[in-house]
């Protein structure tokens, strides 16, 4: 993230308050001057908001935008899942239905695209905002999920966010969860975390202050706030777990009864709240046929399962009931969306896109049928509404899967610019509608509670209330409420220690990638089709020599001289046995590398290549005039009963190997090829790649160093109860690399980078070293353009690293070395790739013919 200074806000469970608190942060940006967005990654919600431009949205994030002042977009929530049917959702990404998933599918197949989605929602925000307020879901301890949640503290590591924890005091327990919450957390999570607010508190805060003073003793974190109930807040709530809070009784003191139809599936069931705040009205939620009483206004609201839910109605007897209540002439029944589908003839879903049940009857009060189908309508609206003798320009938004049509006669309800929206009975007692948000319009509003008013003998109210006004009111006294009771000073410090933080930064994230140069990689292609030779004859040839056009930005790549440097580090893992060589091995080699005794420097003596060896953290002090010393460390931890080493550690060995990368491509290397050096490495390498592709351990340990076949059995066995154990995050590099290790593989990742940014190709070498590409790859994934795979080692784990890197090696000569030797060996080819451009003839200059 590079301009907004961001915040998060997460709860110890679901309806903790989060949304309301995010609300308030937005508003009170706004008031301070800041141009502030809210932002959830992904939100499971029914009730949706439509942005300006068509697009459908979570609608807490809707409501967020408009409390921070500013247009609704996309990328403040760029996932948004609607429950449809029993453990189905449909996945909406930036607006668009994108499928119908299962929950597993969705954990299993839409990960690294949801990932993705996130980083660059993000990033596009934090270009264009000052502040992003950032909201979590549910709660961030939820360890059977955590390995890839979407929401919480992943998030939170993306924007580099510090992290408020809200507890709910009204529930009851707000110690005991806070605390668990804290203590689920890994201890880098936690340190995110600068305090907590705990939220609907009702009482003397004074009979609260030792618990606050104990809990700030045994955690030591902040408690930033203690936020008094706020009844009548008159502001959207998140989702139908609010509708528990709503009442069926009748409240006879009121002057108009409305009863809303509560199905399974209700969705937009906000398009009742401007009735909350009318003085003369009471609104009841009702589930059941024995409540519905004689109620003035009926209304059935959204549904995001239409035929599921007017199953629902027929099966407990609430269909039934309101047909005699109209057979009366009693209320005005009053439908939308899903609801206006319900009051038709029949609804049909025949691709079963909500349901298995291809056809249903409606309630048949109004003359129209509708079929589901799987394009979807979400678009802002306005028209001019007819109702009794009054025209009124009304506004709303539409978001429907169905098409609706209408059979024989009909009235419509709203005239559109280019159609005819709604439907109703000639005597209006029976209306229904696409338009969400109808009710407000206060105009109209105000007409049909007249209506309603002068039928019951009433005299009519003509001084309503303006909903916009209330709303923007509820805004500021959310925000004047909040504001009052948190530390909102040590809030705004702690942000920007968070931004100055964000700019120290190590330099290796200090960087960016170049796209590859696709122009310059045509151009190739079409003048190697001009040279003496079938085209397409020199195979993998031509399409290195079009890679490598691509990377360096030159129609005539330039690869030599190649630098090689080779990163030396020791492993603590090798206490438990996993090795055929003692630890002491890595600084023997080192020094025979030194005196050019390996096969690495044979070989990059013969490709006239500048050599480096960087001593980053072998166990052991070693002097020689050509090593580098950039020991971040004596060795990693023994992962199997400790990290390996701190984030910190992880961040320097990373920085070590950008810089000396830099320096070398500095001297003037065009290729770099990188290597290591530490006994216990395939054990390390093993791990971190069985935490980033979930594959089974088996499949991926070798011989190593030549261990035999029981060392091998006890060595997947170690890595396994490691993994168990430290549990790295698949998704966080520097978790991985400070859980497992290893330095030199940190190292060579970082060199990575840095050549990637310089448009330097990497030719990447066996095992270890395809496993650091795949940490240079998560850091930063289009460094994966820049990255030429040498060889395939016999290592089994080598031919899965190579598949998710997507590419394919150059040569197999069976190798298990090393030490960048394989790459060493395989340059020659990219010098082959590079000499075919610079010194073949075309037909034209040797006078030959092409073929006719």
């Amino acid at each position: 993230m590079s301009k907004a200074l961001p915040l998060m806000i997460q709860g110890t469970h679901s309806d903790a308050g989060k949304s309301v608190v995010v609300t308030a942060f937005c508003r009170i940006f706004k008031q301070d001057g800041y141009h502030t967005a809210p932002f959830k990654s992904q939100n499971m919600a029914l009730n949706s908001y439509i942005t300006l431009d068509g697009k459908e949205i979570g609608r807490a994030q809707g409501v967020q935008a408009e409390a921070a002042g500013v247009l609704a977009t996309t990328d403040m929530n760029p996932i948004l899942i609607k429950p449809n049917r029993e453990n189905e959702s449909q996945i909406v990404v930036h607006g668009k239905p994108y499928k119908n998933m299962q929950a597993g599918q969705y954990r299993s197949e839409f990960f690294y695209q949801g990932l993705q989605l996130i980083e660059e929602a993000l990033t596009s925000l934090s270009e264009k905002y000052e502040r992003i307020v950032i909201e979590g879901a549910g709660s961030p301890a939820e360890i059977n999920l955590n390995d890839r949640e979407l929401v919480n503290m992943r998030v939170a590591n993306i924007a580099d966010a510090p992290v408020i924890l809200v507890g709910d005091i009204d529930k009851g327990g707000v110690f005991a969860s806070l605390v668990g919450t804290l203590q689920l957390l890994s201890s880098s999570d936690r340190d995110r975390v600068i305090g907590v607010i705990i939220n609907k508190f009702h009482g003397d805060i004074k009979l609260l202050e030792p618990g606050l003073t104990w809990f700030e003793e045994y955690t030591g974190k902040t408690v930033l706030g203690v936020i008094p109930y706020l009844r009548n807040l008159n502001i959207d709530a998140e989702d139908s777990v609010i509708l528990d809070r709503y009442k069926a009784d009748e409240d006879k003191t009121k002057d108009i009864d409305i009863a809303v139809i509560q199905y399974p599936k209700i969705s937009n069931f906000t398009d009742v709240d401007p009735f909350f705040v009318e003085s003369d009205c009471h609104v009841r939620f009702i589930t059941k046929a024995d409540q519905l009483k004689q109620p003035d206004l009926i209304i059935l609201p959204g549904s995001k399962n239409t035929i599921e839910d007017l199953l629902f109605l027929k099966k407990n007897g609430l269909m039934d009931k309101i047909l005699a209540l109209h057979n009366d002439h009693k209320p005005i029944i009053f439908g939308i969306c899903g609801g206006f589908q319900m009051l038709g003839l029949s609804i049909e879903d025949p691709d079963e896109i909500e349901s298995t049940h291809l056809k249903e009857s409606g309630l048949g009060l109004l003359p129209l049928k509708t079929t589901i189908t799987t394009e979807k309508t979400t678009i802002l609206s306005e028209g001019t509404l007819s109702f009794g003798d009054t025209l009124t320009h009304v506004t709303g938004y539409e978001i429907h899967m169905g098409k609706t049509a209408f059979v024989g006669d009909y009235e419509p309800f709203i005239q559109m610019e280019d159609k005819e929206e709604g439907c109703k009975n000639a005597d209006e007692r029976v209306l229904g509608m696409y338009f969400h948000g109808i009710f407000h319009n206060d105009e109209f509003r105000k007409n049909l509670l007249n209506k309603i008013r002068l039928e019951k003998g009433l005299l009519e109210l003509n001084e309503r209330i303006s909903f916009q006004q209330i709303r923007e009111s509820a805004f500021d006294r959310l925000a004047d409420h909040v504001r009052k009771h948190v530390q909102l000073d040590k809030i705004n410090e702690k942000m920007k220690e968070f931004h100055l933080r964000r700019k120290k930064m190590t330099k290796f994230t200090n960087y960016s990638i170049p796209a590859l140069d696709k122009d310059t990689g045509h151009q190739v292609n079409e003048y190697m089709n001009t040279l003496t030779k079938p085209p397409g004859s020199l195979g993998r040839l031509e399409e290195l020599a079009r890679n490598l056009a691509e990377m360096t930005s030159n129609p005539f790549p330039i690869v030599t001289p190649p630098g090689v440097i080779v990163f030396a580090a020791d492993h603590g893992i090798t206490d438990e046995g996993v090795s055929a060589f003692p630890q002491e091995v890595t600084g023997q080699m080192v020094k025979n590398f030194l005196t050019g005794g390996a096969a690495i420097n044979v070989f990059s003596k013969q490709i006239s290549a500048q050599f480096e060896i960087v001593d980053i953290g072998v166990a052991t002090d070693i002097e020689g005039e050509a090593l580098i010393s950039k020991k971040v460390r004596y060795g990693t931890g023994n992962f199997s009963k400790e990290n390996a080493m701190t984030r910190d550690e992880a961040k320097k060995a990373l920085e070590v190997g950008f810089t000396e990368a830099e320096k070398l491509i500095q001297k003037g290397v065009k290729c770099l090829i990188l290597g290591e050096m530490g006994i216990g490495n395939t054990t390390t390498s093993s791990a971190i790649l069985a935490a980033i592709s979930g594959k089974d351990i088996q499949s991926l340990v070798g011989f190593g160093t030549g261990i035999p076949q029981e060392k091998i059995i006890h060595k997947q066995q170690v890595i396994e109860e490691a993994l168990k154990a430290r549990k790295p995050d698949p998704t966080d590099p520097i978790d991985i690399l400070s859980k497992v290790g290893g330095l030199e593989i940190a190292g060579m990742a970082g060199a990575m980078l840095a050549a990637a940014s310089n448009r330097i190709p990497i030719l990447v070498d066996g095992f270890i070293c395809t496993v650091a590409a795949l940490v240079a790859k998560l850091i930063s994934p289009d460094a994966a353009n820049y990255m030429i795979v040498s060889h395939r080692s016999v290592e089994p784990g080598h031919l899965t690293a190579i598949k998710l890197l997507e590419k394919e090696p150059l040569i197999d000569l069976r190798l298990r070395l090393g030490e960048g030797s394989g790459a060493a060996v395989a340059f020659p080819l990219l010098e082959s790739a590079t000499l075919m451009l610079k010194e073949m003839a075309t037909f034209t200059s040797a006078g030959v013919s092409d073929k006719a």
